[in-house]
């Protein structure tokens, strides 16, 4: 028995010197650059807030191409608006919701953008920035204007086609 316990102090001992031993970082001479994250876009009025992220999910949909989801999210559009008084929203919405063509839907967004632009000028911001977006040929050359929480362009006028036409118009802050 004391044999045994004396082969475990051995073996302990044993492993207790081999094993890796954790080293040491001096870590406070190392910076590591942190980018900060913008705060999200939130108007003064927390209705428009919700449809706000319901308008960037159609938009993203019709980037993608995908008609069922542009309805489906149309209708969560209409029945907000419905809630919060918005005409001009709830037309364009309603719009897309009877449409099963994605240039229709297209063309009902621009009505959609234009009323969300106008709302959200007249709402202001919280805090953050929101993107007014421009596609000079949407349209046959007419033109689009569509809002954006990025500056990078994502056109929901020609989706993969013409994925990065446009440029940013102005800053709402």
């Amino acid at each position: 028995m004391t044999r045994n316990i004396l082969h475990l102090i051995i073996l302990s001992i044993f492993i207790s010197c081999t094993a890796p031993k954790e080293e040491k970082h001096d870590t406070e001479d190392i910076e590591i650059p942190v980018t900060p994250t913008p705060p999200k876009a939130e108007t003064k009025n927390i209705a428009l807030n919700a449809l706000l992220g319901q308008y960037y999910q159609i938009a993203e949909a019709l980037t993608s191409g995908d008609v069922n989801q542009v309805r489906i999210i149309a209708n969560a559009i209409a029945a907000g608006a419905e809630k919060a008084g918005e005409r001009n929203i709830i037309e364009a919405a309603k719009e897309i919701v009877g449409s099963n063509q994605l240039e229709t839907e297209r063309k009902s967004f621009q009505k959609l953008s234009n009323a969300f632009i106008s709302m959200v000028k007249k709402e202001g911001l919280e805090n953050g920035n929101l993107y007014v977006a421009y596609c000079p040929m949407a349209f046959n050359n007419q033109g689009a204007s569509w809002i954006t929480t990025v500056k990078a362009i994502k056109n929901p006028y020609f989706g993969e086609s013409m994925l990065t036409c446009g440029s940013i118009k102005e800053t709402i802050q």
